[in-house]
């Protein structure tokens, strides 16, 4: 394949004057639009429920306090990621000192993607019709609106430079194909072997100029490893990132992994499609596969070499033992992006060619299926209208708040004002964002789960903390439990002298030097011999409950107590299903509780003696005014396993261990 289209210069017929210029550009500030709101929207209802967000903020933001130390992941940034992207972003950060700024940077850096695919696409297709069609397929792409909508990460600002620095090498420009190639490689440290792949294919697949730009390009991508390799990670990571485990089946270094692949391409091949022993990872990497592909209709594949780019990323995460690489839910399609849709105008290029010349109609068609196939995964599996079709690992978080996320908003704005300016904070997943301009923040999931993120190494216990805010409850930290994390936290609340002042749900807020509110309490001797309500596997009995208020309204709350009994040792922690049915017994909204708010687990509890826990369940803004019933049902969890527990004696006509424990009012809003 050479670097001249085969059809000749664009056709000034194909030419429509700033009409499709006006219209690329309307395409980019419409979606761009779009973008932003829908991440404000995620933001203002606290749905950002990762730790990325929160650490590139705190990045950022202490950049300009003259420190990389990174207090969220423990370490300094640069050797976990090499980030210097970062870098430029700091002084946009002084002036918009928000998330948010994040955030839309990472939509608009996006969008203008769409600026080098249509100047690619005019100049393959020679028709500025069909290049606003590749333009449009583009911010389309299902993979794309999941990376704009999962956190923020550097290496999404690398999409657009990649792309004009394959336009530029593919118009031989050799100074703008190195000038943006070395933009995309401030992303991060993998960006280099995006950029050796586009020197492969500048020495093997062009011709001319373009192949002595392919050996400046091998030079910046090795530079840029040599820097992350060979000087940032060495001198500024001390085992807090152990990213290399991610490829232990392969070896245990990078020239054992390499190795591994070289003597064994089948085994390597096999890996990209399929897990040994795990169908449902098979499934998800063959769904991975399929996403990339059909939005564009296959037309990659026609491609030639220019698909192959994307190979040593894509290598990079279908080799991984992480499943998240292997699904487009998160952010790891952002460096195939940029090889799927150069391979996707060169296939359409050459599937239009007829007698040696472009067929416009052809191309036009194949468009149009190709943004027929779009629409259709977007129907299926994309990140906002996508019925979860053909994605069997989906996202971790939500884009559309539910009536419980609106309910939540001003409990959880009610915590975060009462935390001090500046104090050291420990922090759930859906605060770290809001928290992280502050020198001293850490993630609960560090110290539930006692070690580093991907790392063997543990985590100090955190001393000198004046808040802890969190939901205690998130399904996010369930995969960091462990039998010593209930240990652990109430080790971190004891030595901070952290109470608990304020809770809603699971959303819990402990200071220090407050009156406490009542969690869980052993109750007096006297009140030892409670009758028993139910009990379950002759191991935990209900002696008593009480609703404390019996009339609410939608997004209001009902407090209650329930009163517990310890009869025999247990070795799994207690979740709690709380319930609420409406006048037909038709569940209309379900809690998921640890017994014990994982402070005082009732593993720990001393047996024969009644533990009192008090709850705030925070009811969803949609529910009608009538009556109804609260109810509960109980289970064991053991690692990430969790049974429902047997009631001893069931509920008469009913077959689900569930135990009704009061009734309630919702009164209409005035």
């Amino acid at each position: 394949m050479t670097t001249t289209a085969t059809s000749g210069a664009i056709d000034p017929r194909a030419m429509r004057g700033g009409g499709p210029r006006l219209a690329l550009a309307a395409m980019i500030a419409a979606w761009s639009t779009w973008s932003v709101w829908l991440c404000a929207r995620k933001f203002r209802y606290f749905l950002y429920d990762d730790v990325d967000l929160g650490i590139f903020t705190q990045a950022v933001d202490r950049l300009l306090h003259g420190t990389l130390f990174n207090s969220i992941r423990g370490m300094n940034w640069l050797g976990d990621h090499s980030s210097l992207n970062l870098f430029l972003l700091a002084p946009l950060h002084a002036l918009f000192p928000s998330p948010l700024t994040l955030l839309t940077v990472q939509s608009l850096a996006l969008a203008l993607g769409a600026i080098p695919c249509y100047a690619l696409a005019r100049r393959e297709l020679g028709d500025e019709r069909l290049a606003l069609y590749v333009a449009a397929l583009y911010l389309a792409y299902p993979a794309l609106g999941y990376v704009s909508l999962f956190e923020f990460h550097p290496e999404s600002l690398a999409v657009a430079p990649l792309l004009a620095a394959f336009l530029a090498l593919r118009t031989q420009r050799p100074r703008a194909c190195l000038a943006w190639s070395a933009v995309s490689l401030l992303a991060r440290e993998d960006v280099a072997l995006v950029v050796l792949a586009m020197a492969a294919y500048a020495v093997l697949a062009t011709r001319g100029r373009a192949r002595r730009t392919g050996a400046g390009l091998a030079a910046l991508a090795v530079a840029s490893l040599a820097v992350s390799f060979l000087w940032l990670k060495p001198h500024l990571s001390s085992g807090e990132a152990e990213y290399g485990r991610m490829y232990a089946a392969w070896g245990n270094s990078a020239w054992d992994i390499a190795g591994s692949i070289v003597r064994q391409p089948l085994r390597a091949l096999s890996a990209l499609i399929s897990t040994p022993g795990d169908p449902f990872d098979s499934r998800s990497k063959l769904e991975f596969l399929l996403h990339l592909m059909l939005p564009v209709a296959f037309l990659p594949l026609a491609g030639g070499p220019a698909l192959l780019v994307a190979v040593p990323t894509l290598a990079e995460h279908l080799l991984s033992s992480r499943g998240q690489q292997h699904s487009i839910v998160f952010q790891y399609t952002a460096l195939m992006i940029p090889a799927v849709f150069v391979a996707t105008v060169l296939g359409l290029r050459r599937l239009s060619m007829r007698d040696g010349a472009l067929a416009r109609d052809r191309a036009a068609a194949l468009l149009g299926v190709a943004l027929a196939t779009t629409l259709l995964s977007q129907l299926l599996f994309g990140p906002v209208a996508g019925r979860r079709i053909l994605l069997s690992r989906g996202p971790i978080e939500r884009v559309e708040p539910q009536p419980l996320d609106r309910a939540l908003v001003l409990h959880r704005a009610r915590m975060l004002a009462r935390i001090p300016p500046d104090a050291p904070v420990v922090a759930g997943f859906e605060y770290l964002a809001r928290l992280a301009r502050r020198d001293s923040l850490h993630s609960l999931h560090h110290v539930v789960g006692g070690r580093f993120t991907y790392s063997t190494r543990a985590y100090p216990q955190p001393v000198g903390i004046v808040a802890l805010v969190a939901d205690l409850a998130s399904p996010r930290l369930t995969p960091f439990l462990d039998d010593s994390s209930s240990v652990r936290l109430a080790r971190l609340l004891a030595l901070n002298g952290l109470l608990p002042v304020d809770t809603a749900n699971d959303q819990l807020l402990f200071l220090q030097d407050a009156t406490p509110l009542p969690l869980v309490t052993i109750l007096p001797l006297s009140d030892s011999a409670a009758t028993v309500r139910a009990s379950f596997e002759q191991r935990l009995t209900l002696c008593d409950s009480r609703l404390w208020n019996d009339r609410s309204r939608a997004g209001g709350t009902l407090e209650f107590s329930t009163d517990w009994r310890r009869i025999a040792p247990l070795k799994e922690s207690v979740l709690v299903r709380w319930q609420l049915l409406d006048a037909d017994g038709a569940i209309v909204h379900q809690q998921i509780h640890h017994l014990g708010y994982l402070v005082a687990p009732p593993t720990a509890w001393p047996e024969d003696r009644v533990i009192r826990e008090w709850y705030r369940l925070v009811l969803p803004d949609v529910l009608r005014p009538g009556r109804y019933t609260l109810a509960m049902q109980v289970g064991w969890r053991r690692g990430r396993e969790a049974t429902i527990a047997r009631l001893d004696q069931p509920t008469p006509g009913r077959t689900d261990d569930v135990l009704t424990l009061g009734t309630f009012e919702i009164e209409a809003t005035p």
